[in-house]
């Protein structure tokens, strides 16, 4: 009987064990000057750092200011003028589930006024977008704007693709161009 027990113990031992899906992960990137990146509202280059803020240059006078952590500072062009000070929020290593939120100042050509963003990452998903199909992290911000009696909420998506180490695509549903 001790035999027995031995034996099973062992073949439990020896067995190879149920691989595990490993949860999907990306590390802050990192640019240089000359960069590019290829969005739906057209290519970007990486034109100078300032103060640890990346300042993508685009056609017809787009700018996209990111942290070096990928958060929002500023994005300017046809759109309009959408500009978060502290940028939005956003914490490295992305891992679906990971959230948190912040109080900044945000403005547009409208006016500016505090406003406390909510973020999540919501998804390890499939992208299509001009340069390709990636696996890409989907980011979902939302914060209220208005008067308290009559706050609207605004929302902005961001898909970061680790391959590429690349921000592949913003939308909004409020927000003229990103879609």
């Amino acid at each position: 009987m001790q035999l027995l027990s031995l034996i099973a113990a062992l073949s439990l031992l020896l067995s190879p064990l149920p691989a595990f899906a490993q949860t999907p992960r990306a590390e802050r990137p990192t640019y240089a000057i000359g960069d590019k990146w290829i969005l739906k509202m057209g290519l970007f280059d990486l034109i100078r750092i300032e103060n640890d803020v990346y300042i993508f240059s685009g056609e017809g006078g787009r700018e996209i200011r990111l942290t070096k952590d990928l958060g929002l500072v500023k994005s300017e062009g046809p759109m309009g003028l959408l500009q978060f000070d502290p940028s939005l929020p956003l914490e490295w290593p992305l891992a679906v589930g990971k959230k948190g939120a912040r109080q900044v100042l945000w403005q547009t050509r409208g006016g500016v006024g505090p406003i406390y963003v909510n973020w999540e990452v919501q998804s390890h998903e499939d992208v299509q977008v001009p340069a390709g199909s990636f696996k890409a992290f989907k980011v979902y911000y939302s914060w209220q704007v208005g008067p308290p009696d009559a706050r609207q909420w605004r929302e902005l998506f961001m898909w970061y693709a680790p391959e590429v180490k690349q921000v592949i695509k913003f939308a909004s549903p409020q927000f003229k161009g990103m879609n």
